[in-house]
């Protein structure tokens, strides 16, 4: 489902117009990659749970020439 989907799909089950949906999908998204950033988690029962985590990096080869 892309963005243009998913607004579509909160106006109808909504009542909404696109813009007012896409508004506050917008917003929603905002303050959950707020939180994130301050390094909280965000739990929504029933659809997940999403928090920030660091990786060691590692480094990749180049398949099509081999090289690191």
């Amino acid at each position: 489902m892309t963005k243009v989907e998913l607004v579509t799909a909160m106006a109808l089950a909504s009542g909404l117009t696109r813009t007012q949906a896409e508004r506050a999908l917008t917003g929603c998204l905002a303050s959950i990659r707020r939180a994130l950033v301050r390094g909280g988690a965000v739990r929504l029962a029933g659809f997940g749970t999403f928090y920030m985590s660091r990786r060691n990096s590692h480094k990749s080869r180049n398949p099509r020439t081999g090289k690191l």
